[in-house]
């Protein structure tokens, strides 16, 4: 078993009375398993502290991570490219563009650095609407990372302004889709029982 304490911050509980408390989160097994409330901080002789990996938290807030329901992973490398122009405009100018030149190497480095960032802004959790192509980087290096992910495939099969390499079939671009879900575990899971 493994048990890590987050000792002496101040813990946002959640709870159903939404209590904030000064102490310390015992963590079994990656699961929380107590919350031991301190009036003076944390008290390294009490029971629940004597053995574990102690993280000292005094001055720190505790909290549950953050889920982000919104992100758009592959375009890290393009933030802030035609912030000024309308949606469309910014689409067919910077963003599609950008996109279609993205090779596998280029998601990796996408993926690793949004979630570097999410991650150390205390999300834990999002929903990404993925990319037409290089979907398999995107997913491996974001599940590499650790960052809880649920990741779609984009699909474009019609549209002005779409670059040759983002435009795809509409039948291949639904096989690309179910070859994803084959290679997900909940849904293989899913099939088998």
């Amino acid at each position: 078993m493994s048990r890590l304490i987050v000792a002496g911050g101040t813990i946002v509980t959640m709870d159903a009375e939404r209590r904030t408390v000064v102490g310390d989160v015992v963590v079994e097994d990656g699961r929380i398993v107590e919350i031991v409330q301190s009036h003076q901080g944390s008290d390294a002789s009490a029971p629940h502290a004597r053995d574990g990996q102690r993280i000292d938290a005094s001055g720190c807030i505790v909290m549950p991570g953050l889920v982000q329901a919104h992100t758009h992973i592959c375009q890290t490398l393009c933030r802030g490219a035609g912030d000024d122009l309308p949606l469309l405009d910014w689409l067919r100018q910077r963003v599609w563009p950008y996109e279609a030149a993205l090779d596998e190497r280029a998601m990796r480095a996408c993926a690793r650095l949004a979630a570097a960032e999410l991650l150390l802004g205390g999300t834990t959790a999002v929903l990404d609407m993925g990319t037409v192509h290089e979907t398999d980087a995107l997913f491996d290096a974001v599940a590499a990372t650790g960052l809880r992910a649920t990741i779609g495939k984009a699909m474009m099969d019609d549209g002005i302004g779409v670059p040759a390499r983002l435009h795809e079939e509409t039948r291949r671009s639904l096989e690309g889709r179910r070859g994803c879900l084959a290679r997900c575990p909940w849904y293989r899971l899913r099939q088998a029982g």
